[in-house]
């Protein structure tokens, strides 16, 4: 059975866009190698950040070559990873694997709302910034989430 040709945009689509945002992330990655005074801390962070965009390249590249009947739940779930970035209590996460717009309130002081705009980024707090309260939700990873939901029910 063929898949229509605008299911397969959409298709085509998401895998790209996962791809390309994890292939940023990696550029990130390899720069701060080379930015950053390299101790054992933040070449562990770097891992784990390599890790998460690596995965983003990978459930592109399922996508996009349709081999895993699992592409369209693991795409899931690295947007839903994406959803909610947040700093509490000196713990802080934050990844985005593409584009960024998000909209939350951060509470530090006085409550603000806060927007951001962005490709591809990761923030990973341990111990720090004790005094930030923030939480923001990424509508773009919103939407991709939505077109994956909209795509697991098309004949894919």
């Amino acid at each position: 059975m063929e898949i229509r040709k605008q299911t397969q945009y959409k298709i085509t689509f998401l895998a790209f866009y996962q791809i390309i945002g994890g292939i940023i992330g990696l550029f990130y990655c390899v720069y701060s190698l080379f930015s950053l005074s390299l101790n054992l801390g933040s070449l562990l962070v770097i891992t784990i950040i390599s890790i998460f965009y690596s995965f983003s390249i990978f459930c592109g590249y399922l996508v996009y070559n349709k081999k895993d009947k699992r592409s369209l739940k693991l795409s899931s779930i690295n947007q839903l990873l994406q959803i909610i970035s947040f700093s509490i209590a000196g713990f802080g996460f934050k990844y985005v694997s593409g584009v960024v717009l998000s909209i939350g309130v951060n509470y530090t002081e006085d409550f603000l709302f806060v927007s951001n705009f962005s490709i591809s980024n990761f923030l990973l707090n341990f111990n720090n910034d004790k005094q930030v309260l923030e939480l923001q939700i990424n509508l773009v990873a919103v939407l991709v989430v939505v077109l994956i939901d909209k795509l697991k029910t098309e004949k894919v």
